[in-house]
């Protein structure tokens, strides 16, 4: 009975410590969905097809829980799966940590009750190293596909060892199953079923050579074990294919990519190995054996010889130990810099699963380090250990003071090692926390409700595709149905593919935006006007500019050429402005451009960006109707926006590199005409000196010089260059009117009334020209010039 008591009590601690880490990520969940569910979301709801054929298996739970319960409710059931999934996935890792432990580690039957105490303090610390590790609790955080895969892996996981520790087969082959479904879904099923594969081999070898006790079975039993193992493995593969081809096919996935079944069992494969080599590249997999594998496989061999109750523990085990133990803390830690795979330019290690199996590896390594150590401090019998070994100088004087003296350190050593603990999870659990991330997410959530609060009564937002998912299912929740359409790409973008499920009816708006959702709105634009309170738009505004057409009036986050009265104009005017200041406050309080999710990171980059685009677009409208104060805060915040995006000045960066390499190979005229095409007289100057060589009366390098010495208000050396152009250029309006606020700002208004004539003369509705000679005239009148020189212009 008291083996039956104990194994409850073991069950209890497992259930207890899976609670505990479940009510962890319920107490710092993400109220909105992460990106990686987002989209998951919006094909499980019908409102976007899937982005390809692989990892579907998630859509067939998903998607009866949209269709059933409504997106709204789904949302709730996918979040609070999220903390349960992690929950299980914790006692899974306390099974399998308890169950690998202890045939590694113990000793010895008198060491059982002591022992069981210094194991579950070390598969605590372990589970908890390996729940709160960023990839697993970035899985976690909403049920999401990784968390799927994840859990399926570990359930195949905990089947395997339960077949190495017990014996009994029917747990290898429901592993085999669970690994043919999860190759089914993901490329990260096929490095782990190679390695439960290369898992048995080694267990045959080891058991073919005596190191291992060989089972009392029936030999034709284990010469059929290959098939059996093969016939499970596809049992698991079919399932997990059909069920991920039903949904693939139910969310639309077919009709979006205009595939038969035919071109799907084609192109699958292909899928398939792309998305293997994107997400485990060569070197992150090397890196992955280097620093993952290798050092698990070094503590498992090393504990064998390193926990024998008739030895101490060797010093260089010991430091084997400390170090591979400090490399696996590592990679579990919340110190993101010390990721090997992130060492590189670009991660080389992107898939969720994989990830998360290597988290769990390197949490055994550091729960089998803990432990070497903490059973050299307190299950060590050290006089013991000396007697057996040196008998007679045990007997001998000074032996007693020497175990006082052993004793006495190992007190001490166990004092700072019940520090060690705090110290391990103080740079585990923090890091959790991420109030950061969720203040991201919150304010890209506010925009995409507020985008679809705006777009009531529109069918079709064009956007720059950042958050079109969000904001469709945003619309969604609200029952309305708005197709959001991106203008950052052509008809080779691949959100123009999912034209085949938005129910386009209209032929000629199909064809437009087949062809590329600028071209529609486009058209739409300069020949539909009758289209203009069907769509919405975020960018795109040229387009208005270019064919001389009102701008259309903005709100917060959206602008419409119809449909927005005064009063809803103003209030998603306060609220953009409102999400505006939230940004900001973000950046007072954190560093966004610090997280390591570059999926949020890039997700608020864009709400932060568009954000700043609408604010420039209200104060414009603000400025023509003369209000003033808000035209400056809208203004004031943009700027603001604008200085603190990272991606904007890596973009802003990137653009004028690529103008100087191209201007360092323009020839000195070719330089000077770009140069003053961009009103760029600083540039233009260096480029024009070079022209004057060659041609010294060159009337556009003249005015460029002219006009850079202007800009610096040396005005007497800009009236000498600009002099020089009326050689070639007598009737230039420009060059004459700059010539007479030349002589204007020297204190010669008479001289710059002849030049401001002619200028008028040639351009008589030139708005410059007309300021200019409202300066001359006022100059005059304060020099008292008499009626005939102010003259009746």
């Amino acid at each position: 009975m008291s083996g039956l008591r104990q194994t409850l009590k073991n069950w209890l601690y497992v259930l207890l410590l899976g609670a505990g880490v479940g009510a962890l990520a319920w107490l710092w969940q993400y109220d909105v969905p992460p990106p990686e569910v987002v989209d998951g979301i919006a094909a499980a709801a019908g409102l976007r097809p899937p982005q390809g054929p692989v990892s579907q298996l998630w859509l067939s739970i998903a998607s009866p829980l949209c269709a059933r319960l409504g997106v709204n409710a789904a949302y709730e059931v996918l979040r609070a799966a999220g903390h349960l999934s992690l929950a299980a996935l914790a006692a899974m890792a306390c099974a399998i940590l308890v169950m690998l432990l202890p045939d590694s580690m113990r000793r010895g039957a008198h060491l059982a009750s002591w022992w069981r105490a210094v194991l579950r303090f070390v598969v605590f610390q372990g589970v908890l190293f390996f729940c709160l590790s960023d990839p697993v609790w970035n899985s976690f955080r909403w049920f999401s596909p990784h968390a799927l895969q994840t859990l399926i892996a570990a359930v195949a996981a905990l089947c395997l060892v339960a077949h190495f520790k017990r014996g009994i087969r029917a747990p290898l082959f429901a592993s085999f199953v669970l690994l043919g479904v999860l190759v089914s879904d993901t490329p990260s099923g096929v490095p782990l079923l190679v390695s439960a594969a290369v898992a048995l081999r080694v267990r045959r070898f080891l058991r073919d050579s005596g190191r291992l006790p060989v089972p009392d079975e029936n030999p034709l039993a284990d010469f059929l074990i290959k098939w059996r193992l093969t016939l499970s493995f596809l049992l698991g593969f079919a399932a997990g294919a059909v069920l991920s081809a039903r949904a693939f096919a139910a969310a639309g996935g077919l009709e979006a990519f205009g595939w038969t079944w035919g071109d799907y069992a084609v192109a699958l494969p292909l899928m398939y190995v792309k998305t293997f080599a994107r997400e485990c590249s060569p070197l992150g997999l090397a890196q992955m054996m280097a620093v993952v594998v290798l050092p698990v496989a070094a503590s498992a061999e090393l504990v064998k010889t390193s926990v024998d109750d008739e030895s101490h523990l060797k010093y260089m085990h010991g430091l084997v130990f400390a170090t591979l133990g400090l490399l696996a803390f590592s990679q579990i830690a919340g110190a993101k810099t010390l990721w090997f795979w992130r060492w590189s330019s670009t991660e080389t290690l992107c898939d969720g699963v994989m990830k998360n199996c290597a988290m769990f590896l390197c949490a055994l390594t550091a729960a089998m380090s803990i432990g070497v150590f903490a059973m050299e401090l307190y299950l060590r019998n050290f006089r013991r250990i000396e007697q057996l070994r040196l008998p007679d100088a045990a007997e001998q004087p000074g032996a007693e003071e020497a175990f006082a003296k052993a004793g006495r350190l190992q007190r001490t050593v166990r004092a700072f090692f019940l520090l060690e603990p705090l110290l391990a999870l103080s740079c585990v659990v923090p890091f959790r926390v991420e109030r950061c991330e969720r203040d991201m997410l919150d304010v890209v959530a506010e925009v995409a409700r507020e985008t679809a609060e705006e777009c009531r009564g529109v069918g079709i937002l064009f956007t720059d595709g950042g958050m079109d998912a969000a904001v469709e299912i945003s619309s969604a929740k609200r029952g309305h149905r708005l197709r959001t359409f991106s203008l950052m790409g052509g008809a080779t973008n691949r959100r123009d593919i999912y034209l085949r499920t938005r129910g386009i009816d209209d032929p000629e708006d199909r064809a437009l935006l087949e062809s590329g959702a600028a071209d529609a709105l486009r058209a739409w634009v300069s020949s539909h006007p009758e289209k203009a309170g069907t769509y919405a738009v975020q960018i795109g505004f040229e387009l208005w500019r270019r064919n001389a057409l009102p701008m259309p009036t903005c709100s917060g986050l959206v602008a419409r050429p119809e449909g927005f009265t005064e009063d809803e104009a103003e209030r998603g005017a306060a609220e953009g402005r409102r999400l505006a200041r939230r940004v900001l406050e973000i950046y007072e309080k954190y560093d966004p451009d610090a997280i390591s999710d570059h999926a949020i990171s890039d997700l608020f980059l864009f709400a932060q960006w568009r954000i700043a685009v609408l604010a420039r677009h209200r104060a414009n409208a603000y400025d023509k109707r003369g209000n003033d104060v808000l035209a400056v805060e809208e203004t004031r915040l943009a700027d603001r926006l604008d200085r603190m995006n990272s991606a904007l000045a890596r973009i802003h960066d990137s653009m004028a590199w690529l103008g100087r390499r191209r201007i360092e190979r323009l020839t000195p005229r070719e330089g000077l005409k770009i140069a003053l095409s961009r009103a760029d007289f600083a540039l233009a100057r260096a480029f024009a000196l070079r022209v004057l060589d060659l041609a010294p009366d060159d009337p556009s390098a003249n005015f460029a010089v002219g006009m850079d010495f202007f800009v610096q208000r040396q005005y007497a050396r800009a009236q000498s260059y600009l002099e020089r152009c009326l050689i070639h250029r007598p009737n230039d309006p420009a060059v004459l009117n700059n010539l007479a606020q030349c002589h204007l700002r020297q204190g010669d208004p008479s001289a710059a009334l002849k030049y401001a004539e002619r200028a008028q003369d040639i351009l008589p509705d030139s708005q410059e020209v007309m300021r200019t000679m409202e300066r001359i005239k006022a100059a005059l009148a304060e020099d008292g010039a008499p009626a005939a020189e102010l003259g009746g212009r």
